[in-house]
């Protein structure tokens, strides 16, 4: 704060008359004089500022930059000549002054004088000596007044001892661009750092996931962080890629947050530990829970004749017709089971349409149409959301949702047009 104070005093309020005298002799001292004289001058805070700016650019002794670079009556706008000095001592000395400054600063109060601190700070962030970058992010990893352009630039930096503590730490650094570095990163490490965050957006915790390909433990680290904000939608998204990735299985067991739908879904795939686990984590009754338990047997052993042996889709798929079994919680296991093509006959059989008529219409992407053609199979409405939501595809923002939870929301009309369109046609 002492080094605002007589920056405002001196430069920013009522800037004392100058002895003309007295700046005669800075400016001989400065153009003419010996090291220890401008060094003397370098150092001093009575210095008048345009003779501080002279040395800053133009003394030819890095000894005498640097003292300019500490003295707190530099003018802001010598920085930005500071900050690329071809003297690393100079730009040191220049990043822990313009680092002891940052925290008083009010962009609003002090907006110009901000913006040269900011502009000096950001070349150094782009420094060629990974001492300096490493240095500034040291610094300013975890304070809460860390300009985020600064902490953006950072963060991209490909050496990891200078972007890891960013990316992992600085709560200025935009969602944007974690997103950003998370799409265009070729380095698990950057991933996981973004993932192991104290708080993750939801959207920031999607792109995780949607590298968890390239880099399947950052997506582990967005499933064990309890500060990752995660939608009903990217919730989905996770489950679908977990029923792959065992790894998976153990992270998103234990999360508490999980809506009952998703733990029938869950359930249906982990080992009976880590169901139990689930169970433990969730606040279900009894009822609830003999459910999704039966429910997960069930799946367990859905594509076993009653001997135990494993069976084709295809073979199953003739059996329930057959028992007259080919009913909706059959379908719903095979969606759960990612069994899309059995979905599909299903599907066309229940409807009594052509299995291309049914495939044109999941392609149409229409969540109209794909209501219609579940009604027109019989289908309750919330299996119609689900099989929007896995089977389909459709984008949360334009799936058709329940009335009242359960009720179909078109008019009987409206869907007998959506499916004779097709069968017309």
């Amino acid at each position: 704060m002492r080094f605002l104070k007589k920056f405002k005093k001196k430069a920013l309020v009522n800037k004392p008359a100058r002895d003309k005298k007295r700046y005669a002799e800075e400016r001989e001292i400065a153009q003419n004089g010996n090291k220890k004289d401008r060094m003397q001058l370098a150092k001093e805070e009575r210095t008048h500022q345009e003779v501080l700016y002279y040395l800053a650019e133009h003394d030819p002794d890095k000894d005498v930059r640097k003292e300019v670079a500490k003295n707190p009556l530099t003018p802001m706008q010598a920085t930005a000549i500071l900050s690329k000095d071809n003297n690393i001592d100079v730009r040191l000395a220049l990043l822990k002054r313009l680092t002891h400054l940052l925290p008083d600063l009010n962009e609003d109060e002090y907006s110009s004088l901000y913006a040269h601190v900011v502009q000096a700070l950001s070349n150094l962030a782009l420094d060629e000596v990974i001492k300096i970058k490493r240095t500034l992010s040291a610094t300013l990893k975890d304070k809460g007044y860390t300009p985020p352009q600064v902490a953006v630039k950072l963060a991209q930096d490909v050496e990891r001892e200078v972007s890891e503590p960013i990316l992992k730490y600085c709560i200025t650094i935009p969602d944007n661009a974690l997103i950003d570095i998370v799409r265009q990163t070729q380095f698990e490490w950057a991933a996981r750092a973004i993932a192991q965050r104290e708080r993750l957006e939801d959207e920031v915790s999607r792109a995780v996931i949607e590298r968890s390909d390239d880099f399947p433990k950052a997506g582990q680290d967005v499933l064990s962080n309890k500060g990752a904000q995660l939608s009903k939608e990217t919730l989905h998204f996770i489950i679908e890629r977990a029923k792959d990735k065992p790894e998976w299985h153990k992270p998103l067991a234990t999360r508490s947050d999980l809506p009952s739908d998703m733990v029938h879904s869950i359930a249906g795939f982990v080992s009976a530990k880590l169901r139990k686990k689930i169970l433990n984590n969730q606040d279900y009754d009894e009822q609830t829970r003999e459910e999704i338990t039966e429910t997960a047997k069930r799946r367990m052993t859905f594509f076993q004749d009653r001997h135990g042996d494993t069976i084709p889709p295809a073979k199953k798929f003739e059996n329930l017709i057959r028992d007259g079994h080919l009913d909706e919680e059959a379908i719903g296991d095979a969606l759960a089971l990612r069994e899309h093509n059995f979905v599909k006959q299903a599907l066309a059989y229940k409807a009594d349409l052509a299995h291309e008529t049914v495939q044109r219409i999941l392609d149409t992407k229409s969540p109209k149409t794909i209501v219609s053609l579940c009604w027109k199979a019989g289908l309750s409405m919330r299996l119609a959301l689900t099989i929007q939501q896995e089977l389909a595809k459709i984008p949360p923002k334009e799936i058709i949702y329940p009335r009242r939870g359960k009720t179909y929301p078109l008019d009987v009309e409206t869907m007998e047009f959506q499916i004779n369109f097709f069968t017309d046609s």
